[in-house]
């Protein structure tokens, strides 16, 4: 019991540490999962240890009390061995007895593993680089399309009648020429770049009428474009990665993250180990205390015991002969036996029936 105590401390003082912790933070080989469910394997296999002599001393503190059918003894002595005779004796006994108390832990035991199994999982969150380099982008809210020109020629607005007046407007042409960068980037969104080395300034479009020709390359790549939208997305891309390389700044305003995998302790799960080692130690504790409390000898699972202080030699050939028809089972069956003294100062299983 002692042993299955420390198995689980231990493995609840791992939990509580590593709990929200980096994964690379395990500083051993082998991983969370194994050390947990080992530890979990030595706590419930040493926690069996401790329940199964409680149930073996189970049966001689029921019969130092009471009479009952000597099957109920094999049903106690079955309980002792798995869970199967414990869901048994749970049905014989209907919570009535402390026995049952060991009863329910034989079988949630059997949970025992994969609850502690399931108590361990990962997830992932953004984490904030300290000390590293912040993420740097350019962005813009300008853009200069080209520069204005003067042409020289003056220009002037008359009224209908074609007289100088006081609404005259003079003024000089201007043209606006337009900035080769960006020009030369509206061109870009329209190659295809999977036939960059072949030509680079094939678009990635098909025409049926191979002998329609087209002055403007964009209006000619626009005619031949099968899918405008992903014609001008191309477009909007390399227009944005120009924007951002010419007219726009640095910004630093910012903070590097990445992505980290984490432990994550699932601590519903941990209640059910919780609880079998409490209800284990509350079973064991109050089995030491009836047994003291009826006197009963410290016999357990003790095969000789049962051989020793097992039924009484009447008993004992009756059950014989009945077997030898094949009726052993019922007559043991309204056989009502309890612990008694001998007349040689034994104690032994004596049928009270055959008493009365």
């Amino acid at each position: 019991m002692t042993l299955s105590c420390l198995s689980l401390a231990l493995t609840l003082g791992i939990l509580y540490f590593f709990d929200d912790k980096p994964l690379d933070s395990w500083p051993l080989y082998l991983s969370l999962g194994t050390i947990i469910s080992t530890l979990a394997q030595i706590s419930r296999t040493s926690l069996a240890f401790a329940i199964t002599p409680c149930l073996g001393q189970a049966k001689w503190n029921w019969f130092s009390q009471r009479e009952d059918d000597v099957l109920v003894f094999r049903t106690f002595d079955e309980a002792s061995r798995g869970p199967l005779g414990s869901l048994q004796l749970l049905w014989k006994l209907k919570y009535r007895h402390l026995a049952s108390l060991g009863d329910l832990v034989t079988v949630v035991m059997f949970g025992y593993d994969p609850f502690v199994q399931a108590i361990v999982d990962t997830s992932g969150v953004e984490v904030l680089l300290v000390g590293s380099s912040r993420a740097k982008i350019r962005a813009s809210n300008r853009i200069c399309v080209g520069e204005e020109q003067t042409t020289g020629k003056q220009i002037t607005l008359t009224d209908e009648k074609g007289s100088m007046g006081p609404d005259t407007v003079v003024f000089r042409e201007s043209a606006l020429t337009a900035d080769f960068g960006l020009t030369l980037a509206v061109y870009d969104g329209f190659v295809n770049k999977s036939s960059a080395l072949i030509d680079p300034y094939q678009p990635s479009f098909s025409c049926e009428t191979a002998d329609i020709g087209y002055g403007n390359p964009v209006a000619g790549a626009i005619a031949k474009s099968t899918n405008l939208s992903i014609t001008f997305d191309n477009v909007a891309r390399s227009l944005t990665a120009w924007i951002r390389e010419n007219e726009g700044v640095w910004i630093t305003a910012s903070s590097t993250k990445k992505w980290e995998f984490r432990f994550c302790i699932r601590w519903p799960f941990v209640t059910v180990p919780v609880a079998v080692m409490v209800a284990s130690a509350l079973y064991l504790g109050l089995t030491i205390w009836q047994t003291r409390k009826h006197g009963v000898d410290i016999w357990k699972e003790d095969a000789l015991a049962a051989i020793a202080h097992g039924l009484d030699q009447e008993s004992k050939a009756k059950i014989c002969q009945a077997e030898r028809v094949g009726l052993r089972n019922e007559a043991a069956m309204g056989m009502k036996v309890t612990l008694r003294q001998g007349m040689y100062g034994e104690v032994e299983l004596k049928d009270v029936g055959k008493e009365a």
